[in-house]
């Protein structure tokens, strides 16, 4: 007989029937497979009868063990900043429910929990100002729910104890509502005040990182770590320029950030360039240009506290209502929305599919799809006197 971890994080136990044919059964947790084997063992020395194929009242395990479980199922496939995140809030948040039996983690437990989150919000540093905790009950509900998923189908009957009551109760106050749908013109603005705050001597660089994340709808860290060879900048025949998201940084708190390869939440992806970010990239580009395209301190990855605080004063210079660097992703998808008349497929395609698998797939659509948007800007711009006075002359097409 053996037990052994399995790949899926679920412990299987192997043995020999009577008859000396190989069977095999798979638990969740190591504690259950190890009182099956027990079991199966004392059988075979007539020291109790056989098994019915199932361990009858298995000890149900704690919380934290269920915890456990989940992350040796799901953080593999994470990336760095949500493992940090899930942490932190696993770390400050869930101490109460950790040592708690699964049968004893009830609906009136998890009202104690709710009340000891609410009462006890002022030890969270800024999560006093708070208006909710959202976060934590969905990754309550991510983990409960993996649990059921993972038990086995012989296993008694588990229902989550999650209630429709803990989701109003974990709102604390209503949302301020958050605008995210910068314009074209306001993107304008926020531009021209980088340029006159000049933080750091690097108004210039934010200012083009701005309209980068903006038009190509790039995540902070994906724009961040955007190198000068991952751009085809044709400047005889801008409109057949290309850029390519061929690595991103790992923003952390508690560590030193760091580059990794592909994007954050998959592998490389191409896109054509719109005219705007090709203007906005003619400015940065010289011909010994080499290296990272948006450069902080010494040459390296521009620091994420560097270009938030960058925005935010720029923000609020020209009076604008935003927040964060992923408000450029957001306006630059609506902007690209609303310029196609509501075509969800090109947004989607200039967004980037989250999980590495091609957008085309699901909208049964052509992967030609945002370079032929991106052809329409071109053309549409051809006389263009911004492409002038950078000493660039577009071919109008017949």
């Amino acid at each position: 007989m053996s037990i052994e971890k399995l790949p899926t994080g679920r412990w299987q136990v192997r043995w020999r029937d009577e008859t000396g044919q190989q069977r095999a059964r798979n638990f969740p947790f190591r504690q259950e497979a190890k009182a099956f084997d027990d079991e199966v063992r004392a059988a075979k020395l007539g020291l109790a009868p056989p098994p019915l194929g199932a361990v009858a009242k298995r000890p149900m395990p704690t919380f934290g063990e269920v915890v456990d479980a989940w992350k040796a199922r799901r953080y593999p496939a994470l990336a760095a900043g949500t493992l940090d995140s899930y942490d932190k809030l696993l770390r400050l948040h869930f101490d109460p429910l950790l040592a708690l039996s699964m049968s004893d983690l009830t609906p009136k437990a998890l009202d104690g929990w709710i009340a000891w989150l609410v009462a006890g919000r002022d030890r969270f540093g800024k999560g006093r100002l708070r208006v909710s905790f959202r976060a934590e009950l969905a990754l309550l509900r991510a983990i409960l729910n993996d649990f059921g998923e993972h038990r086995d189908e012989d296993d008694a009957p588990w229902v989550s104890p999650l209630k429709q009551r803990h989701k109003k109760a974990i709102r604390l106050a209503a949302p301020k509502p958050k605008r995210k749908d910068l314009s074209e013109e306001e993107l304008g603005q926020l531009r021209a005040a980088l340029l006159e705050l000049d933080f750091r001597g690097r108004g210039r660089v934010h200012a083009a990182l701005a309209a980068v994340q903006y038009w190509q709808a790039l995540r902070i860290s994906e724009a961040a770590a955007l190198r000068w060879s991952d751009l085809r900048l044709d400047r005889t025949a801008p409109a057949k320029s290309r850029l390519t998201v061929s690595q991103h940084v790992v923003y952390l708190r508690a560590a030193p950030s760091f580059i990794a390869p592909g994007t954050k939440n998959g592998p490389l992806k191409e896109q054509p360039v719109l005219p705007q970010t090709f203007l906005a990239l003619a400015e940065l580009w010289t011909p010994t240009a080499r290296g990272l395209v948006f450069k902080g301190e010494a040459g390296a990855f521009l620091a994420y506290r560097e270009v938030q605080y960058a925005y935010d004063r720029a923000f609020k210079r020209a009076g604008l209502p935003y927040t964060a660097t992923h408000v450029m992703r957001h306006g630059g998808t609506r902007t690209v929305l609303e310029d196609t008349g509501g075509d969800r497929d090109i947004a989607r395609q200039q967004l980037g599919n989250r999980d590495g698998k091609t957008v085309e797939v699901y909208a049964q659509r052509s992967a030609a799809a945002f370079t032929r948007y991106a052809e329409k800007k071109w053309r549409e711009c051809a006389s263009s006197s911004a492409f002038e006075r950078a000493g660039l002359k577009l071919v109008k097409e017949s």
